[in-house]
């Protein structure tokens, strides 16, 4: 392994290590609390697009940074939902930039209790939450997923947009 390597990897395994340990609460959200008992299983399938950000390598330092502040202020004031947050942040800031990474953070409420409990308060039975958390992730990765195929259909056309008529 290179030099470069680690210097790369060094600040975002250290960003991960804040922010993991910030929200370590959300492995008992999710084995105990009614509502949020899918929430795990949705983050699992929440970071499928992981595996197509390790050839991108675009990780966004400032992202990275915002989530060990946000993540700091949460404990700070005491605001489990804002270390969700900086979970979040962190890791779509190590995927593809631009449109696909707010996509892909915005269906991060999808695992978050946050959901659970905008859902208990709404009256809906936890089943509809856990259905609606499936749906949600789902219906984002699946956009996510469509998209990268159809930027890599880009990229190997050199720019151009190779339709299939087949």
């Amino acid at each position: 392994m290179s030099a470069a390597f680690f210097q790369r990897l060094l600040p975002i395994v250290i960003v991960f290590a804040i922010v993991i340990t910030c929200a370590a609460d959300l492995a008992e959200v999710w084995r105990v609390a009614p509502y949020d008992k899918a929430g795990g299983w949705a983050f699992l399938v929440w970071l499928f697009p992981l595996i197509y950000a390790a050839r991108v390598q675009a990780e966004d330092y400032t992202l990275l940074s915002l989530s060990v502040v946000i993540a700091a202020l949460s404990q700070f004031m005491d605001m489990h939902v804002m270390a969700h947050i900086a979970l979040a942040l962190a890791v779509v800031s190590i995927g593809p930039g631009g449109f696909f990474r707010w996509v892909w953070f915005a269906t991060a409420f999808a695992w978050m209790p946050l959901m659970g409990y905008v859902g208990s308060k709404g009256g809906l039975p936890p089943l509809t939450i856990h259905i609606a958390r499936v749906v949600w992730v789902l219906m984002g990765i699946s956009w996510l997923f469509w998209h990268m195929q159809y930027r890599l259909k880009i990229d190997k056309a050199g720019g151009h947009l190779l339709i299939n008529k087949s």
